[in-house]
């Protein structure tokens, strides 16, 4: 009757991960973007071991050789991705945390596959090692040698994707950061009440609980996110800006971050002579290039119709050398249909007390330095060419 109900609650999981795979199935794996993939990733490892979980129970205590040989390939199959959904949910809070590379990112990767690789070795031996689990003479389940280990690795893994969250919350709306931290909670209620209570089964059914905390996160980010450039919308921008200002408010800095604001030139001639869809295309364009040169604490947004801007955590120097960096990735666009050479102009400033009371005066000095810069183009006398010799 007991395993009856352990099975009844993996198959609720089950159901419950399949709803939440089946939503966000909008278009196929591989031209999803890396973000896109880690959830059906996550999900569909989660959904895997509830299955074997399940089997697993309907098969305790079967005193039949078959029933004992299904039973090895079960919790073996079991223990080897036992961390494989911690694992990804790690990467997974790494790549939402940020717009950016990140220089360890490649290190990050190679941990993990690490970590998936020796614990899953050591489940593979487990049948003649008893390192994770037994089955005792009447085919019953029993907890291996490192069982305990296993759980203490568990929760240090946890741990991560924690720490890379707390670290970068600046990067991210309140209630993204929030809805993430409070990811481990049912995982980790659910780890000890099975832990300390042998027999149950809480642990995969609270992370399809977790899960779901997941599903809403990406449910809300897509609030935040302009559907065309792929940058953040300026209302997310703005409650971002505003944190980012506070902070340097409080911590006494006045230079602790700055800004740089981006016009694409001679937008409305792209859209008049080329089409809105070329247009779109040159946005989107724009956004992969100032992403592709952000750093892990840079933030950037459309916050208009040709407008991006971008937040980072420098000052002035620093500033400016993201600043030239990103004018020259956006110079290397070239798009089919598109005759003129794609740039924009910019400005840059650092938030000072001082000077910026509120962040409306610091964007309105952003405005105006842009403005000023675009006017002083338009009056420079264009070079004539020289001759050829």
């Amino acid at each position: 009757m007991e395993n009856l109900l352990r099975i009844e609650l993996d198959i609720y999981a089950l159901l419950l991960d399949a709803v939440m795979m089946i939503s966000l199935s909008r278009r196929p794996l591989r031209e999803a973007t890396p973000l896109e993939r880690y959830f059906p990733l996550i999900a569909g490892s989660i959904a895997f071991i509830l299955v074997l979980d399940a089997l697993s129970w309907a098969l305790d205590g079967i005193p039949e050789r078959g029933a004992r040989f299904a039973l090895h390939l079960t919790n073996t199959l079991y223990y080897m991705l036992y961390l494989v959904p911690l694992v990804i949910f790690t990467l997974f809070i790494d790549h939402i945390s940020r717009q950016g590379t990140f220089p360890g990112g490649g290190m990050l990767h190679a941990l993990a596959l690490v970590i998936i690789v020796l614990f899953a070795a050591a489940a593979f031996t487990s049948p003649w090692t008893e390192a994770f689990y037994d089955l005792d003479a009447t085919n019953h389940y029993v907890r291996g040698r490192l069982f305990n280990a296993l759980v203490t690795a568990s929760f240090l893994i946890g741990f991560i994707p924690e720490c890379i969250l707390f670290a970068r919350r600046r990067n991210m709306p309140k209630r993204i950061f929030r809805l993430l931290a409070l990811y481990p909670i049912p995982i980790v209620v659910g780890g000890l009440f099975q832990f300390y209570r042998e027999g149950s089964a809480m642990l995969w059914p609270a992370a399809t609980v977790s899960l779901l905390l997941v599903h809403i996160t990406i449910q809300q980010r897509s609030l935040n996110i302009d559907a065309i450039s792929g940058l953040y919308n300026q209302a997310a921008f703005m409650e971002m800006l505003q944190n980012w200002a506070a902070n340097s408010l409080n911590s006494g800095n006045s230079d602790n971050f700055g800004a740089i604001l981006f016009d694409i030139d001679n937008f409305k001639r792209i859209n008049f002579d080329s089409g809105y869809e070329k247009g779109n295309e040159v946005l989107l364009a724009t956004g992969y290039a100032i992403k592709s040169v952000l750093g892990p604490r840079d933030i950037a947004a459309r916050v208009g119709a040709d407008e991006f801007i971008v937040l980072s955590p420098a000052g002035a120097p620093a500033l400016e050398d993201l600043e030239s960096q990103i004018l020259a990735q956006v110079r290397e666009i070239v798009i089919a249909g598109i005759d003129q050479e794609i740039t924009v102009s910019s400005a840059h400033a650092v938030f000072d007390q001082s000077t910026h009371p509120s962040i409306d005066s610091f964007l309105q000095t952003l405005d105006s330095l842009l403005y000023k810069k675009k006017e002083s183009l338009k009056n420079v006398p264009l070079q004539p060419e020289l001759p050829l010799s």
